[in-house]
């Protein structure tokens, strides 16, 4: 009955031996990831850090644009283009021999406008 008794407390041993090896070794595992992990996050925390950085930089340049946008007088608005009654006024004067600086004198609006609504025209005619 002894020695039975003895075979138990040995494969009890043997299993706590083998218990506590794994507990060892899981051990140190862990303590390789935790590293791994911690130098990990160490680096993603300084990428976060120097985009922080950079976001707070540009917000800052942004202000100034803003600031220096809000100082620059405004532009003036833009004159009116031809509407279909001019463009057909100014068709009619081009009918009549008028040249395209008489007639943006008359309407009151650019040479380079009439001109091409006088190209536009020819084309149209041509088609």
């Amino acid at each position: 009955m002894t020695s039975g008794w003895l075979m138990a407390v040995f494969v009890l041993a043997a299993a706590a031996a083998l218990a506590i090896r794994f507990a060892v070794r899981l051990r140190r595992r862990l303590d390789r990831f935790e590293s791994a992990c911690l130098g990990r996050f160490q680096a993603i925390e300084t990428t976060l850090e120097k985009l922080h950085w950079d976001v707070e930089t540009a917000a800052g340049a942004c202000r100034r644009l803003e600031r220096t946008l809000d100082a620059l007088p405004s532009a003036a608005p833009a004159k009116p283009g031809l509407n279909v009654s001019r463009r057909f006024q100014a068709l009619r004067l081009y009918r009549r021999g008028e040249r395209p600086e008489q007639i943006a004198a008359a309407l009151g609006v650019p040479v380079r406008e009439v001109e091409l609504l006088i190209k536009v025209h020819q084309i149209t005619m041509d088609a």
